[in-house]
């Protein structure tokens, strides 16, 4: 194995690594969303449309800066993206000598990077469409894990005579808890999309569309460190058919063009003469091939198309942008994570690379589709009837790598009011069967559900105390009515700050959200994580 496969190797175990820690909320010694906070793309848009600068893209900074010594290194060997679709190419037995030639596509990652630039001046966040982090965490969070725990069960269940025969009841009890995601169809059409394109052409995510890898050529014209060629080459050929990157001229092969190369090596290993190297030294012979970039016409098309597109996201019905109030359309399913900035603030941040998602031990989070818009495509909500939204826990904030959700207290978080229970009467089996039921007040955490006695009905029926409620979802989880539930959370009255304690905010609502162990002794707190390893927490300071 050369020098690029194994930090190719090192660097996806590490990455998935990670996103298995992420899995499993070991988040206290180890930063999850590492990777993410190295993509450029990632960092200069969210710094372009929220207008925040954060200390966490300081990594991608670094990264850009140190292609300006040794070029797209990055794509080359670390980004997990790049080292994913090289599998791809090793799967599908891809042959570079087969390949068609597809004509001048390299400006369109430039394209892409204008556009995307464009939209975000207007304060819209499209970076979710093309960031390879993003994309390609998305990919392993909610394609392959969940594939590859659910054949690991199957695989399980199928053995279990056999483990009972050894009598190994360790493993005879082993379960692995099988989660779902909304959107994986869409997912896996992307990267099927992706694999196929391959086919014509290697990387061809890498060389024509990546932003990120935009960001990276525009540093990486003439690198201190390069592809030079001495007198001993003999035009063979060789170095250019086995470029994956196409970063060596097709009549010329001793020009190379920088800002494609992604310093793999793969010319200097196949070149039978031994004429390449990679160094500072200047070699007689050395070339560089004239850069490609977008003409002005196309800059400014892609400019126009992006700002376009931000404009019409702008004034469409179900954007959060504007000032709620009357013929303000908003979602009744869109219930966000506990802590998310305010709608606008936090699309604009969110870059929907489904940490957070997979992070989620009760797999309430779910990505959204465009219930509510283009602009909020692929971001977070709690999808309630999955699973409740635990008031110990706070991983998503904990995983997000631009702080779209924010880092609270413990003892701050249950302020944290994601939305208000209502009860549909028409489907309650107190209120419409005369039924007795009272499962949403055994199950509720805070208290805020009230059973009292009307007229005409033999039982007590429920009426939820709206101050009391923190939107957490127990109730619809545990409401035993199929179908849809007699009891729903709705985004009402949810608090969404960019800054200040959730606890005075809420006091100031007239909210009195707490346990019910803390005022009532004759209740027993509903089963969750200990307090002593409650996910998502490090500190009693705020971050």
């Amino acid at each position: 194995m050369n020098l690029r496969r194994l930090v190719q190797t090192i660097g996806l175990i590490c990455y998935i690594g990670l996103l298995i820690l992420t899995v499993n909320g070991s988040l206290s010694f180890v930063a999850a969303e590492f990777f993410l906070h190295l993509d450029p793309s990632i960092a200069l848009i969210s710094v372009l449309s929220n207008r925040v600068f954060l200390i966490g893209f300081l990594p991608a900074i670094l990264i850009v800066l140190l292609s300006l010594w040794v070029g797209r290194f990055f794509c080359g060997y670390l980004c997990p993206m790049g080292t994913t679709l090289d599998i791809g190419d090793k799967a599908i037995s891809l042959r570079y000598k087969k390949h068609k030639k597809l004509g001048n596509l390299k400006p369109l990652k430039y394209l892409i990077l204008v556009a995307l630039v464009a939209a975000a001046l207007f304060g819209v966040s499209f970076v979710f469409v093309a960031s390879p982090i993003s994309l390609i965490t998305r990919f392993y969070s909610i394609i392959l894990f969940p594939l590859v725990s659910s054949v690991i069960n199957k695989g399980h269940q199928t053995l279990l005579p056999i483990w009972e025969l050894l009598d190994f009841k360790s493993v005879l009890f082993f379960q692995i808890k099988e989660t779902r995601y909304t959107t994986q169809f869409f997912v896996f059409s992307f990267f099927i999309l992706l694999f196929v394109l391959a086919r014509l052409t290697p990387r061809f995510w890498c060389r024509y569309l990546c932003p990120a890898g935009a960001v990276f050529a525009l540093f990486s014209f003439k690198p201190i460190i390069r592809r030079q060629v001495d007198s001993s080459c003999d035009d063979c050929g060789k170095c250019k058919r086995t470029c994956a990157m196409n970063a060596i001229d097709e009549e010329d092969c001793r020009q190379t063009d920088y800002a494609e190369c992604v310093v793999c090596l793969t010319c200097r290993d196949s070149c039978p003469k031994s004429a390449i190297r990679f160094s500072g030294k200047t070699i007689h012979l050395q070339s560089a091939k004239k850069e490609t970039l977008p003409s002005r016409r196309q800059f400014i098309t892609a400019g126009i198309t992006g700002a376009s597109g931000a404009m019409i996201s702008l004034t469409s019905i179900p954007t959060v942008f504007g000032k709620p109030g009357n013929g303000h359309v908003v979602s009744n399913s869109l219930i966000r994570p506990p802590a998310a900035l305010p709608e606008p603030e936090f699309l604009s941040r969110c870059v929907r690379c489904a940490a957070c998602i997979l992070a989620c031990p009760t797999n309430t989070l779910q990505a959204t589709w465009l219930e509510s818009g283009v602009t909020a495509l692929f971001s977070p909500s709690l999808i309630l009837r999955r699973g409740h939204c635990d008031p110990d826990c706070h991983c998503c904030a904990q995983v997000c790598p631009t702080a779209a959700i924010r880092k609270v207290t413990e003892s701050d978080r249950i302020w944290a009011k994601t939305g208000t229970a209502v009860i549909n009467r028409q489907k309650c089996l107190a209120w419409e069967q005369d039924s007795k039921c009272m499962v949403c007040d055994e199950v509720c955490p805070f208290g805020a559900i009230d059973f009292s006695k009307i007229p005409d009905c033999s039982v007590t029926v429920p009426k939820v105390l709206e101050e009391k409620c923190s939107g957490c979802g127990y109730c619809e989880y545990h409401c035993p009515v199929q179908s849809q539930p007699a009891i729903t959370i709705s985004p009402m009255n949810a608090i969404r700050i960019n800054e200040g304690s959730y606890r005075k905010t809420g006091e100031k609502m007239g909210l009195s959200i707490s346990r019910k162990s803390e005022k009532t002794d004759g209740y027993v707190e509903t089963p969750s994580f200990p307090t002593n390893e409650a996910p998502g927490f490090e500190t009693d300071e705020i971050p």
